[in-house]
């Protein structure tokens, strides 16, 4: 996408969305300020909080440049943080998060080694009580590998993930018109139309797992899933002009939506369960996905009834733990 490089440099723009995260956002700070080998400029977007956020980010000190506002929306905060960067390499850290020492130095030289638009770093996915279990990271040999992946679950959340701030200013930056996935689609976006990815193994993104309305995503809503069919419908058009339209990644796209399908009859979602349905009849896709149990389920009590009865299984063995 950008063959006439500058420099390799170690400065770099790190663009916080800020939402209700007074508890968090020093954290997010401060460990960017811990960074060795790097320059930053540490960019905090305060979309409306009404939690006291802008007074935490004031008592952060002439290190970090901050400014709040009325509530816009995530990828409003990312894009007005997007406009202020001067840096040639930009991370939009969200404020629930967190990067180990030494994460941007390897992500900056996993860009300028590879010549690359966008890297990837380690991720750790944390809880008050813990680690889960590591995510698996897309392939990044080639734009349908990386595509399947992301779309059937091994994502980077912004806080792996080093762009080359020229890629993401020459795509248009983040679609605020999105509220959920806003991240997939814009990494989604930049690799189908050809930039070129990277990946570092060393520091580590913490992403941080919490119950609460502090992650900007974590509400299941209609809205939310509607807009993750969304983006899944655009990114297959987007594919399906280019030469990396095969059967495999049919076949990822098959998957993820039938996974929404699914989250749509488990939240009695009927109108959009069935614009799912059709949109995938209309693709010539099987009707379920999944394993045999679930594909059975399905034939037999239909997609709403067989998710309402794993849920209420799910809760059972739930309190049979909490009893043992």
């Amino acid at each position: 996408m950008t063959p006439d490089r500058p420099a390799p440099t170690t400065f770099v723009s790190v663009v916080i969305p800020c939402y209700n995260a007074a508890g968090f956002v020093a954290r997010a700070v401060e460990s960017v300020r811990g960074q060795e080998e790097v320059e930053t400029q540490i960019i905090a977007i305060d979309d409306g909080s009404t939690d006291g956020t802008p007074d935490v980010l004031s008592k952060l000190g002439q290190a970090v440049f901050w400014e709040t506002g009325a509530n816009a929306g995530a990828c409003a905060a990312r894009n007005r943080g997007l406009a202020l960067a001067d840096a040639p390499f930009t991370m939009f850290l969200d404020a629930d998060d967190y990067i180990e020492p030494g994460t941007l130095a390897a992500l900056v030289a996993a860009l300028s080694e590879d010549n690359a638009d966008i890297a990837f770093a380690p991720v750790i996915e944390r809880t008050n009580t813990g680690d889960r279990p590591p995510r698996r990271r897309p392939r990044t040999g080639c734009t349908s590998e990386f595509v399947i992946d992301w779309i059937t679950g091994s994502y980077i959340p912004p806080c792996g993930v080093l762009w080359r701030t020229e890629t993401v200013r020459s795509i248009g930056g983040w679609d605020e018109n999105l509220r959920k996935n806003q991240d997939g689609e814009l990494v989604l976006r930049a690799a189908i139309a050809g930039a070129k990815l990277a990946v570092s193994n060393e520091g580590a993104a913490v992403y941080w797992h919490h119950d609460g309305a502090h992650r900007i995503s974590n509400v299941v809503s209609e809205v939310k899933l509607q807009d993750s069919f969304e983006v899944l419908c655009r990114c297959r058009d987007h594919v399906a002009v280019t030469e990396e339209a095969s059967n495999e990644i049919e076949r990822a796209f098959s998957v993820a939506t039938h996974d929404l399908e699914r989250m749509a009859a488990r939240h009695a979602l009927d109108a959009l369960q069935e614009r799912i349905h059709v949109y995938r009849q209309g693709a010539g896709w099987p009707t379920f996905e999944g394993g045999t149990y679930h594909r059975i389920g399905s034939r037999l009590l239909g997609l709403k009834a067989k998710e309402k009865l794993a849920q209420f299984l799910v809760s059972i063995r739930g309190r049979k733990a909490k009893q043992s």
